[in-house]
């Protein structure tokens, strides 16, 4: 494995132990086709993409959240959930409902997206945050 991606790994386990742990059970793979961070499910197994670059240029804080991030949408089971739902769309709802359960990301995740107001369509919508990815896709999909 990646030097970079364990000592992450480490501070998962010790900073999130349910995520370290599930994490654990993962495949990890370096990508460059992938921007920071993903996450497929193929049979049942389930692998955890990270961009090397990303992991040498965040700072120790963005890489834990990164990590947990993804590891999220696993344990919320975002993937399953879809359900025919159009895809991009989904994964910005699912991306909010999981970057609100950590308060710190606001503060070192910049490039994530978060509820709040946001012009869709010439139509200010306000979304609160705490709700699961399906509320935010409804919200954003009216």
């Amino acid at each position: 494995m990646n030097k970079n991606l364990d000592e992450v790994m480490h501070t998962v386990l010790k900073e999130y132990s349910f995520f370290g742990y599930v994490a654990h059970k993962m495949n990890k793979q370096a990508s460059t086709d992938i921007k920071t961070s993903g996450h497929k499910i193929t049979n049942g197994n389930i692998t955890l993409y990270f961009n090397e670059q990303v992991l040498k240029t965040n700072s120790p804080i963005q890489n834990l959240l990164m990590i947990v991030h993804e590891i999220s949408h696993i344990v919320l089971m975002h993937p399953l959930r879809r359900d025919g739902r159009e895809n991009n769309l989904w994964m910005i709802a699912c991306d909010m409902a999981v970057n609100t359960m950590f308060p710190e990301m606001k503060n070192y995740c910049k490039d994530y997206i978060f509820p709040g107001t946001f012009n869709i369509l010439g139509s200010t919508v306000f979304l609160e945050e705490g709700k699961e990815a399906e509320w935010y896709y409804n919200k954003l999909s009216e």
